[in-house]
């Protein structure tokens, strides 16, 4: 795929092309978590500045606790 979903909390990130598996990962660990698309492969290289991907046409999606927004 051309995409990828980034998501990261306080203590870690997880990439995946499927946004209902970076979901279901951090809402088993009950902190809020911030989610991206981004538009380009999940084995490309670029550069994260605080907290958010460094890519040309990257999205932030919301910040979320539980599926819910905050």
């Amino acid at each position: 795929m051309q995409f990828h979903i980034y998501g990261h909390n306080v203590y870690e990130y997880f990439i995946s092309e499927d946004l209902q598996e970076v979901i279901k990962w951090f809402d088993k660990q009950k902190v809020v978590y911030s989610l991206y698309y981004v538009p380009v492969p999940k084995d490309a290289n670029y550069a994260i500045e605080f907290y958010a991907p460094q890519v040309e046409g990257a999205a932030y999606l919301g910040s979320f606790k539980n599926k819910k927004m905050v």
